[in-house]
């Protein structure tokens, strides 16, 4: 698992690129929110009525395991946000 510190500003922080699908966990280590996403885009540019675009992940959530190909995109809602991020290839059994 790899802790990493996200900021709140553009660009949004490009984590990786998976060519396959590929499991990860994530879990919001602090009070701040990380929004994820596979377009830049989505997470730079508000949304209908200037919401926040890509999926909101929060401490609350505990570890959210996930299915994911294509880029990973992430931007806190803090300067310093920190998520907890795991990657585990397809070729590893997660049991979910």
């Amino acid at each position: 698992m790899s802790l990493q510190n996200i900021p709140n500003r553009n660009p949004a922080v490009l984590f990786a690129s998976f060519e396959a699908w590929t499991r990860i966990h994530l879990q919001v280590r602090d009070a701040s929110s990380v929004y994820i996403a596979n377009k830049r885009s989505d997470l730079e540019l508000p949304g209908p009525g200037g919401q926040q675009g890509g999926l909101q992940l929060t401490q609350a959530q505990g570890i959210v395991s996930l299915p994911w190909i294509g880029p990973l995109y992430l931007l806190g809602s803090n300067p310093n946000s920190l998520i907890e991020i795991a990657v585990f290839p397809t070729s590893v059994e997660t049991g979910r």
